[in-house]
């Protein structure tokens, strides 16, 4: 069977809608991963502004600009000051494509809801750059709190514009959705300039005649650049080619008119390369703060009108050869490559691309187990699933069998579940805590005293212990030596380096890590495996389970020279996943004895740490199968449908896992 990037090829018909962002729910990843997921859109409009489709560039400079703005500046680390070089180059990118934006307005048909959008924007972009240049240790939290509070009035306002409009900009949209089904990116035709420009010649072609393109043989039509004209009294940024060191000559937060950035000599110099995809550099004064990044703010008179404007650096063009050119399968490799990341990067930016004429791929029956296939069997339900003529399982079939199985093993006692009366967020300092929490249970767990088999486990005290005592303290601490604003998410290098530096931790008790797709078996089952230890070579075992924002424990449990037990410690458990199949919230409240008002009806979460006894590792397997199910979002979904798995662009994968191993030491 072919697989989705063999079926959807590079002429696949495709359209394209808005939807909530999904890049700042990824917290737990670097965010220079962010930044290098933006960039690919960057790319990709500098790409098509050079080759003049720009109605298309128009459609991916506002994805790149309300990227940088809106959702990076949601990430735990962005104001850390070892960030500082990617924040100042995303602002001032984003000021740059926001002035293109700006000139491309006459040329691109856009309603006058979405100049008042990039206005906003631009004057956003604005601000980010001068709280990027505050290098003054004492006043950057203070600037950040600041730049927050008008991030957010500025999506608040935004949003509340798209529901009066969803379809803000519906022609670049749909030209953006016609150069990704490869029928617009052609830059073999005659974009020859017209002698004599009408009106009408400036406009792109109408909706209705776009469409009806689409279903013939579509010819581009040819662009327009913007008609050469005095600047507009708007965001501008110039830029001197031979400028050694940046300095802000004018800049005035409070209004639009006449803001401008400009790059000047200054000496003494120091340059460095920036690690831009656009391979832009930045000039930078050496007297500035530790991180060598300053941009010094004036106020003096504007600039002649007859400063050259340039952009910040060269771009790697990305030829693309029409449709229907034979090219090499080396050439067509890395086309793919490029066009899938791109649309990736677009996913989780907000745009939706759907494939017309082919179906949602479905998984392969060899990701499900033999005991879920025994299981679909016993249910007399291979028929209805098509298992004996398609041989594959759709993506909420496999699921529910999942959560299937996961009820079967509790009632069956393979799967015990208890509680302890605390959890992640009990104490407001332990918010957002579980990259320590879990690790803390590791370690409280191999320390524990020695004793004859059976081990019990870790007591729920030592649980108490290090959620509402130690894991406060220690967050509060490491916040702090990292830069970062309260309730901020530490991804897991950061809390296992401090935990060793700080000898919770020794990293002799690092065994191995290991990850993948969750929903493949081989990935999953060489974790689990990890964690068998069945030639008895370590006293006692434990694992930190990362997966969607969240981490928990697994403690190994051994009862005997036979038998292992595995405790999985949730800190803060998602109903969905403790749910029985088939109940609802409401019964799962009752259930619990949990209070049906609305506040705690829609939390998500049950307050409460949850400890999951597994009793062996087949039902350690079934436990994770289910956990990682009932994580998946409706636009988890969608991403699963559309893209398949791939192990080099999988940092935003919903799919992906990653297990540490700890262990005591060797007997």
């Amino acid at each position: 069977m072919d697989s989705p990037s063999t079926i959807r090829s590079s002429t696949s018909r495709r359209s394209l809608h808005r939807k909530p962002p999904s890049l700042s729910r990824y917290q737990s990843k670097p965010i220079t991963k962010h930044y290098e997921v933006n960039n690919q859109i960057l790319k990709a409009f500098d790409t098509n502004y050079e080759q003049k489709h720009y109605d298309v560039a128009y459609a991916l400079g506002m994805q790149f600009v309300e990227t940088a703005l809106l959702e990076i500046p949601k990430h735990g680390y962005f104001y850390s000051q070892r960030h500082e070089r990617d924040r100042m180059q995303s602002a001032l990118d984003a000021v740059r494509v926001t002035q293109t934006l700006q000139e491309l307005e006459t040329s691109v048909q856009i309603p006058p809801t979405a100049r008042f959008r990039v206005e906003r924007l631009a004057l956003l972009a604005l601000e980010q750059v001068e709280q990027a240049s505050n290098d003054q240790a004492c006043t950057a939290l203070e600037s950040a709190k600041t730049f927050e509070i008008h991030r957010a009035q500025t999506e608040a306002e935004l949003k509340q514009q798209d529901q009066k409009e969803s379809s803000w900009a519906c022609e670049p949209l749909l030209a953006l959705a016609e150069s990704l089904s490869g029928l617009a990116l052609n830059p073999c035709c005659d974009r020859q300039q017209p002698s004599q420009q009408s009106a009408s010649a400036l406009q792109p072609a109408p909706l209705k005649k776009r469409l009806s393109l689409i279903e013939d043989d579509y010819v581009p039509p040819k662009s327009v650049p913007p008609p050469k004209k005095p600047p507009s009294p708007s965001s501008r940024i110039r830029l001197l080619p031979e400028s050694p060191t940046a300095s802000i000559i004018r800049f005035n937060s409070d209004s639009p008119i006449s803001s401008q950035i400009r790059l000047t000599p200054e000496s003494p110099t120091v340059r460095f390369k920036s690690e831009s995809p656009t391979g832009s550099q930045l000039l930078l004064n050496p007297e500035s703060s530790s991180s060598n990044l300053r941009i010094r703010l004036n106020s003096l008179e504007s600039p002649t009108a007859n400063t050259t404007t340039i952009r910040l650096g060269s771009v790697r063009e990305q030829k693309l050869e029409p449709p229907g050119l034979k090219r090499s399968k080396q050439s067509a490799a890395s086309i793919e490559s490029t066009e899938s990341d791109l649309e990736r990067a677009l996913f989780l930016s907000g745009l939706e691309i759907s494939f017309l004429d082919i179906p949602p791929p479905l998984l392969p029956e060899s990701s499900v187990s033999m005991s879920l296939i025994e299981l679909q069997r016993t249910k007399s339900q291979e028929s209805s699933f098509g298992m004996g003529k398609s041989q594959i399982l759709q993506f909420q079939t496999l699921c529910s069998l999942y959560h299937e199985d996961f009820g079967a093993s509790i009632r069956e006692g393979r799967i015990w579940i208890s509680y302890i009366n605390t959890y992640q967020g009990r104490m407001v300092a332990s918010t957002n805590g579980c990259t320590i929490i879990a690790p803390l249970l590791c370690m409280h767990h191999l320390i524990e005293t020695d004793g004859p088999l059976p081990y019990s486990g870790i007591p729920d005290d030592d649980i108490e212990q290090a959620i509402d005592k130690e894991t406060p303290i220690i967050l509060t601490e490491l916040r702090q030596e990292l830069g970062l604003l309260e309730h901020a998410f530490l991804i897991p290098s950061d809390a296992h380096h401090y935990l060793i530096q700080n000898g919770q931790l020794s990293d002799k008790q690092f065994l191995t890590v290991l990850g993948g797709n969750v929903l493949d078996d081989s990935h999953l089952q060489a974790f689990v495996d990890a964690l068998r230890d069945i030639e008895h070579k370590y006293k006692k075992m434990a694992a930190t389970f990362y997966f969607h924002e969240h981490v928990i424990s697994i403690l190994q449990v051994r009862r005997s020279s036979t038998v292992t037990w595995y405790d999985v410690i949730d800190s803060l458990p998602s109903k969905e996943f403790l749910k029985w199949p088939e109940e609802s919230i409401q019964e799962f409240h009752i259930r619990y004895g949990l209070s049906l008002s609305e506040e705690e009806f829609f939390q998500t979460s049950l307050l409460r740490t949850a400890r999951i006894r597994c009793t062996n590792a087949d039902a350690l397997t079934t436990c994770l199968r289910w956990y990682a199910c009932s994580k998946f979002t409706h636009d988890n979904i969608k991403f699963i449908d559309q893209y398949a798995w791939d192990e080099k662009s999988c940092d935003f994968d919903p799919r992906v896992f990653q297990g540490f191993v700890w262990i005591d030491h060797p007997q």
